[in-house]
C-alpha cells in the first residue's frame, strides 16, 4: 500500500527561507505565533507539523502563500503579484500602475482580435 503521509523536512526549509527573508529570528516568530521557539526550530527542521490556523498567520507574517509553503511554488498568480507589488516604493507603484493603464487595453484588444487566442495560457474570453 503506498504510503500518502506528508513529509514536513520541505516545508519546515521553505518555512526558515522564508523566514530568514524577513530577517526574523526564531524566537521572533514565535512570539508572533504565539508558539515557543522550540516549537519553530521543530517545525523548520520537520519534526513536527503545524496547524492548519498556525500555518495561515505564519504565512500572514512571512508573506508567503500556503501553496508555497505546502508544495514550493503560488499557484494563485494574484498572489505573486501582490507581493512583488507591495515591496514598491510609492512612486514606483504609480509608475507601474501607468503602465499597467496602457498595457491592459492593448492587451484585451490583442486578445479579442485574436492575435492572443492561441496562446492556451490566456482563459477563454467567455469565461469571465
Amino acid at each position: 500500500m503506498k504510503d500518502f503521509r506528508y513529509n514536513y523536512i520541505h516545508s519546515g526549509e521553505r518555512i526558515a527561507k522564508a523566514r530568514k527573508e524577513m530577517k526574523y529570528t526564531q524566537k521572533e516568530l514565535a512570539e508572533m505565533l504565539n508558539v515557543s521557539s522550540k516549537t519553530i526550530s521543530a517545525i523548520e527542521r520537520g519534526k513536527n507539523g503545524i496547524s492548519v490556523a498556525t500555518l495561515i498567520d505564519l504565512c500572514k507574517y512571512l508573506e508567503v502563500s500556503t501553496d508555497y509553503i505546502l508544495f514550493g511554488y503560488d499557484t494563485d498568480i494574484n498572489y505573486v503579484i501582490q507581493k512583488k507589488l507591495k515591496r514598491l516604493h510609492p512612486m514606483q507603484m504609480k509608475f507601474v500602475e501607468r503602465i499597467m493603464d496602457e498595457i491592459i487595453p492593448l492587451v484585451q484588444c490583442m486578445y479579442e482580435e485574436g492575435v492572443l487566442a492561441d496562446d492556451k495560457t490566456m482563459p477563454d474570453k467567455t469565461e469571465s
